[in-house]
């Protein structure tokens, strides 16, 4: 008899598979200055120069 579960080894295999592919939610692009990483340019440039968002654009 075949059954239908896979064990939790599979799941997690699967599970980090289906994560590693994914694109981040926004579409950021990870930014490293200086050795300071920053998860998109935007904050960059809010951690930089004081800038708000709705100057960036």
């Amino acid at each position: 008899m075949i059954s239908g579960r896979m064990s939790a080894a599979e799941f997690r295999a699967n599970r980090e598979a289906d994560i590693t592919e994914r694109p981040s939610k926004y579409r950021n692009k990870k930014t490293t200055v200086d050795g300071i990483k920053f998860d998109s340019k935007r904050e960059l440039m809010r951690a930089i120069y004081g800038i708000g968002v709705e100057l960036i654009r």
